[in-house]
């Protein structure tokens, strides 16, 4: 079958409009998907120090440094899903016992040794198809084994078991018989501990219904996909016309149906590693000359999720490179990534910054040492020492001292409204700044006016946005549970163990929080 040669016109419409509306279909549904499902594994794996390693390697386009990171992240998964995998097995002879009539639709060995595998790789599953009866006699002699074998050589090939990066296992006979919605939902009762695709259809006599389920994390549901019917009978018309030949018409039909199990195997392959490996770069960017029909619509879906890991991995590079004092490089890496992601909030809010400490306060290095501003003639060189050395409860101490200096209230002792809004502006520009450099940009006023703002706070003072900020910045609240209009903060003073944005706490700089 694969010496012949596709004689299908390149503009066939059926065949464009298929793919067109399957892939944005697939893209729209796989978008909350990767939010809620893979993204945490991800973090998991940015916590990893080998990360921040392989971000720097990345930049310098050293390749084995990469492909190390990969093994790592795979060995990470296979570690955290081996527990799962070992109580599935236990499980086995349960579920076939109660639901024995339709298990021994599925192959036995074959469940228990993708359940004992140690190593991750995504499982990849085709079931014949449900063939009509009045569908031609080839489609029932030889597209089951068409669909299988030839999907094996190509996912064997460029998606091996054994590659560091992609790996996937395929089966292509672990169904005894066709399935429906419903099989695919009982199948994940048994194999819910591996990250599975399954890609089934129905073909009628006038077109295929192609249907995805898939499920990426233990006790997740799944998910199911059905993409825009394939009218293999219009086509075939057409084809026929052309070729004046109806078996070759059919072969064709054949080989489109068996291009397009394989593209959505790759596709969705491809999806799954960009999703727990932001280094990984989709397989199907260079096949796409190994498609009989034609896979830019689906290339494209994938370039817009590897775009969106371009800009997060810049984004990841720049606060590298600001940690390292490397301002304009830092600066370099940010407008990169927002280049990529329009509006990317993290990436603006470092560039910000940077701006802030690279070409403000702290141009040079030394600058941060020797010169701090003060529109009031502050000393702040206690404060820079205190932040420098990490001693963050004094550094909290020593803010309140400075503020109320520069606002002219040491004699009372704490700060009110009137001190607060005429507060000198290029004093509290120091202060922010010495905490955000000193901090990495995880302490400081500003990091704590972004994330009050989000969850809704105003100058006016409303209790519930107030408690809201307290609990997302990890401030314990004395007043919690009472009956008093306001709460006061418990500080944490470890950078390791706070949340970020916790300090300043300033403690007792305001006498009392605001009454509502």
């Amino acid at each position: 079958m694969n010496d012949v040669k596709l004689s299908i016109p390149s503009k066939d419409l059926l065949l464009q409009e298929l793919f067109k509306g399957a892939a944005s279909g697939l893209g729209e549904v796989l978008v909350p998907v990767a939010g809620n499902l893979l993204v945490f594994l991800f973090q998991k794996l940015k916590e990893d120090k080998l990360y921040q390693q392989t971000i720097m390697a990345y930049r310098q386009q050293e390749l084995q440094a990469v492909q190390e990171f990969s093994k790592r992240s795979l060995d990470l998964l296979g570690e955290w899903q081996k527990d799962a995998n070992q109580q599935k097995n236990k499980e086995i002879q349960t579920l076939w016992d109660k639901e024995h009539n339709w298990f021994s639709n599925l192959n036995r060995d074959e469940t228990k040794e993708i359940l004992a595998q140690e190593q991750h790789r995504l499982l990849i599953l085709t079931a014949n198809p449900h063939i009509s009866p009045s569908c031609p006699l080839s489609f029932h002699n030889n597209l089951n084994i068409e669909i299988r074998d030839e999907t094996a050589r190509f996912l064997s090939k460029h998606y091996p078991f054994s590659s560091p990066n992609c790996p996937v296992v395929f089966y292509g006979d672990y169904f005894k018989d066709w399935i429906r919605d419903i099989d695919c939902k009982r199948l994940q009762k048994v194999l819910g501990s591996v990250p599975t695709v399954v890609i089934y259809s129905a073909i009628t006599d006038t077109q295929v219904n192609l249907k995805i389920g898939f499920w990426l994390l233990p006790n997740t549901s799944i998910v199911p996909y059905h993409l825009p019917p394939l009218k293999w009978e219009d086509m075939c018309r057409i084809i026929k016309e052309k070729e004046k030949d109806e078996t070759k018409a059919l072969r064709i039909i054949r080989q489109i149906i068996v291009d397009v199990h394989q593209l959505l195997a790759a596709f969705m392959a491809d999806w799954y590693y960009l999703n727990i490996n932001h280094f990984y770069e989709p397989q199907l960017f260079q096949l796409e000359s190994a498609f009989r029909t034609d896979p830019k619509p689906f290339i494209e879906v994938l370039q817009k999720f590897y775009w969106q890991n371009q800009s997060e991995l810049y984004c990841d590079e720049g606060l590298a490179l600001f940690k390292l004092r490397h301002y304009q490089e830092a600066l370099a890496s940010f407008d990169k990534a927002i280049k990529l992601k329009i509006n990317y909030p993290d990436a603006l809010f470092y560039r910000e910054l940077v701006l802030c400490c690279g070409y403000n306060v702290f141009k040079e290095t030394n600058c941060c040492r020797s010169q701090t501003l003060s529109a009031k003639g502050v000393d702040y060189t206690q404060l820079r020492d205190f932040l420098a050395e990490s001693e963050w409860e004094k550094a909290d101490q020593e803010t309140v001292k400075v503020m109320l200096k520069a606002a002219g209230r040491e004699k009372q002792g704490w700060l009110n409204v009137e001190s607060i809004d005429n507060f000198p502006c290029e004093d509290l520009r120091t202060i922010n700044h010495l905490w955000l450099h000193y901090s990495d940009g995880k302490f400081g006023f500003s990091v704590q006016k972004k994330i009050y703002e989000s969850l809704g706070g105003t100058k006016k003072y409303n209790k519930n946005v107030w408690q809201d900020f307290c609990v997302h910045i990890g401030w314990g609240l004395e007043g919690e549970g009472g009956d008093s209009d306001y709460d006061l903060p418990i500080l944490v003073f470890s950078k390791i163990k706070t949340s970020k944005a916790h300090l300043p706490g300033l403690s007792g700089a305001f006498g009392s929080y605001p009454r509502s």
